[in-house]
């Protein structure tokens, strides 16, 4: 009798089972026997503005495809079996490859899908075991799914989303989970931006890196050389960033400059800097680089295609298996999130949990009410107790904030602080320092607090039991840990030059801007990053192990009352209440409060890193190495590049690993797996677009050796431009421009196309932008931006456009949607000092029934004669090659209204 490992096993399970996937459409599809799909429409669409225009283009629609009974419930066996320490398959994970042969739909139920599709009208952008991307028309949309596509007012601009539930023929339905990315409703950015190390200055105490690895006993596995070496973390976001901030704070920081990999999700617009989002980016990016200097980071994000979000981007960084760590910072209340969303999301957060990935996100910071501030939602679900998706996932890590008593972090305490002594001191935190439940709502006056409480939608997972606290009850409990989230006790300090928040100059001079400013924030934002990066750190002492869902392995911790007590701090003080609004307190809502044990305030407490990765169960492999070395890492476009990828043991001499090498190129996984020759393999890079394009290595382990990864960066030079624009102020009713400079690099020559938004819309305004011709011979090259601030200046034939319409550029003037004419925008100002950031509460008020509209209906004579609103815009022009789309650059410029 032959003893199978557990890897062959887990090998030998996987093939047999892809053998067993049968199709399922087995009739004729028939448009006319239809059968209606989970519900698509966000709750959050309430005030509805009209039709979209039918020759509207959405691009990177999914059609997703449902797993069939069997393989759902196969699913969820082996998912318990790989985390289960007694189980054969423990930590066995699956590639993205096995998955989909086990898992997915048949290649006939594909087929048929897609035919389906393309026979009414839609692109097919790719096709897969689980989902087909397509794009198409609204014209289209309506027509294949039986529904309307409406525009919503949201916040100070407007959305799009289906106004009616959706069908397909019955044959699909056998197959089909429902239609994505028919929605431009985003999730939203967990951080707090707030003015407020010890500060040689004002002798106050701010958050570093150095610090963070203090309180929570991070520095014994640093000397110990471990800090993430080897491993690999995803961020992802929806915007792009400036990677030069990124390098100031680790500068700042005193850690290696190391810059992240940078990905976009396919079909989802090019890359576009989105205020208020890029800011949430430089500090996951920052943190997690900070915490795991070591670790690859990988930055997921999405282009300018409004449909697409952080959403899109966690799930390519799972369909693509780009790292093994995710860190999530945007989230939604429960409420808000539509059926087939949920859906969707779930069967691909199972996907993460069977490949090893783990998904760490934060958990909100409006506290138990998780719903407040949608506006877009009742006054009664706001004030109702609500959790955050996707941390209330069963599949997920959800991260809630604690806080530091004001007294333990004011100026001049020298019990947890060292003193400034003149300059500033970085990393001057001494101790632990005991922790509470972060709620600053009445201090901000607003909501500021960790996020927490029961989901409605997540049955209560099997692994969250055993520790003391526990309510009774069937469904998720959040958060699974907490860590420091204030803004106020102490602050983190970060670094952005992020347009919306006004930072100029952030971290031009250590952590300080040139006016000796400091930028800091607070909010879950930070505690996912941070987690993510510590977890990062254990596995790397583990030999490289993925962990999966991490939150089974806390609680099975926890539930060991000598392991709880050192490798956590119980958190017993505070709670998460609402208490900062008046609505909060007329509507009864309340909160959860710290105790002994689990609490739906902090859920286990915090972490003790030490003590947590000592205890951390794992298996005893000898760590490896994976070093890879390119011929050049600049290669001429299209031309190849060969990569030598070694694996070794990491410290003593020993037999060369066996296994193979998985490689990937801009986060798509390059088929087949390279298999070792006494521990050497190499992968010919080329690629035919130019700019920067990461490669990593992941090597397999076997059963001596643990995984481990490696990762070149290559500048692929080609043709390209830069573009800049002048700051600019025009008078409210008038007209004005800002000169737009074109410098082509590597000898590009061509006509660009440009288009031209604003945060927020410019209603009643428009831009105008002509074709600019950049001539060859490297000559700079110059276009005007003219901004009309009146109706009355962008001329009849562009005034009214289509509600959905955002601002576009071209040789046309554009406006925006003439249904915000009756908006008034009110800025409450924050708290805080001179020139940083600050706290910022918007008032959208619909005004009705004025002459501007009539009754909220169609426009009148006398709206040529509006005005744009008064205050400071951010404006995005990108342009793009008119021969070559995929050549393009933006830049931003701060518009005025006076």
């Amino acid at each position: 009798m032959r003893i199978l490992s557990s890897a062959s096993l887990a090998i030998l399970l996987c093939s047999t089972q892809a053998l067993a996937a049968t199709p399922r459409v087995t009739a004729r599809i028939d448009d006319t026997q239809r059968t209606a799909l989970p519900s698509a429409h966000p709750a959050a669409a309430t005030r509805e503005l009209g039709r979209m225009s039918a020759e509207r283009t959405i691009n990177g629609m999914s059609l997703v495809f449902s797993r069939s009974p069997q393989q759902e419930e196969e699913l969820r066996t082996l998912i318990a079996q790989q985390h289960d320490p007694s189980s054969p398959l423990y930590r066995q994970w699956l590639t993205p490859q096995s998955f989909a042969a086990r898992f997915g739909v048949a290649p006939e139920d594909v087929a048929a899908a897609q035919a389906w599709l393309s026979a009414k009208g839609f692109t097919i952008d790719s096709a897969g075991a689980d989902r087909i991307r397509f794009s198409g028309t609204v014209a289209q949309i309506e027509a294949a799914f039986g529904t309307e596509m409406h525009v919503y007012a949201h916040g100070e601009g407007t959305a799009f989303a289906p106004s009616e539930a959706l069908s397909i023929p019955a044959a699909l339905a056998t197959v089909v989970k429902g239609i994505t990315n028919l929605s431009s409703f985003r999730p939203r950015a967990h951080h707090r931006p707030r003015p407020n190390f010890t500060s040689s200055v004002s002798g106050n105490h701010f958050l570093s890196p150095a610090d963070i690895a203090t309180i929570y006993d991070l520095k014994p596995l640093y000397t110990q050389g471990f800090d993430g070496g080897g491993q690999s973390i995803a961020v992802v976001g929806q915007s792009s960033i400036s990677v030069a901030d990124v390098e100031n704070f680790q500068r700042a920081s005193g850690i290696p400059v190391h810059d992240p990999a940078q990905v976009i999700v396919p079909n989802s617009g090019v890359a576009t800097v989105q205020p208020g989002d890029e800011a949430e980016s430089h500090l996951d990016l920052e943190w997690t680089s900070s915490i795991a200097p070591g670790a690859t980071i990988t930055f997921v994000f999405t282009g300018g295609n409004t449909n697409f979000g952080a959403f899109d981007s966690l799930a390519y960084a799972i369909d693509n298996d780009v790292a093994a760590i995710i860190s999530v910072s945007y989230g939604t209340c429960e409420q808000e999130l539509s059926r087939t969303d949920y859906s969707s999301l779930e069967s691909i957060f199972q996907k993460a949990a069977a490949q090893g990935q783990s998904i760490i996100s934060a958990t909100g910071d409006a506290g138990s009410t998780d719903c407040s501030g949608s506006t877009d939602l009742s006054a009664t679900i706001q004030q109702s107790l609500a959790v955050d998706y996707p941390s209330s996932s069963e599949f997920v890590t959800g991260l809630g904030g604690t806080a530091f008593s004001p007294a333990d972090v004011a100026a001049g305490n020298s019990t947890f602080w060292a003193p400034a002594n003149g300059s500033d001191v970085i990393g001057s935190a001494l101790s632990y320092i005991p922790e509470q439940v972060w709620n600053e709502d009445v201090a901000s006056n607003s909501l500021a607090a960790g996020g927490g409480g029961t989901s409605i939608l997540t049955a209560r997972p099997t692994w969250q039991t055993g520790v003391p606290g526990i309510p009774a009850g069937t469904n998720r409990l959040v958060p699974d840990i907490s860590l420091q989230s204030s803004g106020r006790n102490p602050g983190y300090l970060f670094c952005s030059n992020d347009s919306l928040d006004g930072i100029a100059g952030s971290c031009s001079s250590g952590f300080r801007d040139p006016q000796g400013n400091l930028t800091v924030a607070g909010g879950t934002s930070f505690a996912a990053p941070v987690f993510a990066g510590m977890l990062a750190v254990i596995e790397q002492k583990l030999g490289s192990q993925r962990q999966g869902i991490a939150a089974q392995t806390l609680f099975s911790l926890a539930a060991n009352p000598a392991t709880y007590a050192s490798a956590f701090h119980d958190i017993t003080v505070g709670t998460n209440a609402c208490t900062g609004l008046a609505s909060c307190t007329a509507s009864g809502s309340s909160g959860f409060a710290a105790g002994v044990g689990y609490d739906e305030a902090t859920g286990l407490g915090s972490v003790d890193v030490a003590n947590l990765a000592a205890a951390w169960p794992g298996t005893a492999k000898v760590a490896s190495v994976t070093t890879a070395t390119a011929a050049t890492s600049a290669p001429a476009l299209g031309a190849a590049d060969n990569i030598a990828i070694q694996v070794a043991p990491a410290q003593a001499a020993g037999a060369a690993p066996t296994g193979t090498v998985s490689v990937s190129v801009d986060g798509v996984a390059q088929a087949p797996a390279l298999a070792l020759v006494n521990g050497a393999a190499s992968f010919v890079f080329s690629s035919s677009a130019a700019g920067s394009h990461s490669v990593i290595a992941v090597y397999s382990g076997d059963a001596t050796y643990s995984q481990s990864a490696a990762q070149l960066v290559f500048s692929v030079a080609g043709q390209s431009f830069t573009v800049a624009a002048v700051d600019t102020t025009v008078n409210a009713s008038s007209s004005g421009s800002s000169a737009i400079t074109v410098t082509p690099l590597n000898g590009y020559a061509g006509t660009i196309n440009w288009t031209v938004s604003s945060s927020p819309a410019l209603n009643q305004g428009c831009f105008t932008i002509a074709d600019t011709p950049v001539p060859a011979g490297g000559v700079r090259a110059a276009a005007s931006l003219i901004i009309n601030a009146s109706a009355a200046g962008c001329g009849t034939a562009a005034l009214f456009t289509n509600p959905s319409s955002q601002l576009a550029g071209g040789s046309k003037p554009q406006r925006g949607s003439p249904w915000m004419m009756g908006l008034a925008l009110v800025t409450l100002a924050g708290t805080g000092v001179s020139r940083r950031k600050r706290f910022a509460a918007l008032a959208i008020a619909a005004v009705c029934g004025i002459a501007a509209m009539s009754a909220c209906g169609g426009p009148s004579a006398a709206d040529t004669h509006a005005k744009a609103v008064r205050g400071n815009y951010v404006v995005t022009i990108s342009g793009a090659d008119t021969a070559t789309p995929g050549i393009t650059a933006s830049t931003t410029m701060r518009l005025t209204i006076q």
